[in-house]
């Protein structure tokens, strides 16, 4: 099995506007940092196909992007299109949750994807940036299969499985340490990232 794994040191939440809200052209309010200590994984079948692969990250939203020193971003969505959309960003001002890959060979389909949208990503960091509402959604999938305190759990392990009645696909508990029901040994992959 392929996994990708999330740190989770810093999650974010969004916090209330000010009633003198900023001039549009002004730097956001700055997040409210939330600190947990545990490790998320998600983990892929082996031999995943790019075009799965690619599937999958289209249907939770999740952006690619290349990074260059100094934080500039070249940002790719709907990677499993003809034609992916693109856009550049600060990834330095970029509150989503990201991942990076640490090792394994998953990265080679992320470098397909950025390279089918024109996007070279020689001598930059590739990172996935997660939609606030899929890192919610980890967060109460977490909660809601732990036993006991959910402060003691460590480490999350999640599968993305088809949904059996749609072309979508669904986020799955499979094990988490201390076990919580249902616990599944650790997953043995080689491709792993993680989140900052």
């Amino acid at each position: 099995m392929a996994t990708l794994l999330l740190w989770s040191t810093i999650a974010w939440t969004l916090g209330a506007t000010p009633p003198d809200q900023p001039a549009p052209d002004a730097a956001p309010p700055p997040r409210v940092k939330i600190t947990r200590r545990t490790v998320w994984e998600i983990v892929f079948p082996d031999g995943i196909s790019t075009q799965e692969y690619a599937r999958q990250l289209d249907y939770f939203k999740i952006e690619l992007a290349a990074v260059a020193k100094g934080g500039r971003a070249e940002y790719v969505s709907k990677v499993s299109s003809r034609k992916p959309e693109k856009r550049i960003g600060d990834a330095t001002r970029d509150d989503r949750w990201r991942i990076a890959w640490v090792k394994g060979t998953l990265d080679a389909a992320d470098r397909s994807l950025l390279s089918k949208a024109g996007i070279n990503t020689r001598d930059k960091q590739l990172l996935h940036f997660f939609p606030e509402p899929i890192e919610a959604r980890l967060g109460q999938l977490e909660r809601a299969h732990a036993q006991g305190d959910p402060d003691d759990i460590r480490r999350t392990r999640f599968e993305i499985r088809p949904l059996t009645k749609d072309d979508g696909y669904e986020i799955v508990v499979v094990g988490q340490e201390p076990p919580g029901p249902d616990n599944t040994p650790s997953a043995k992959s080689a491709n792993r990232l993680r989140g900052e």
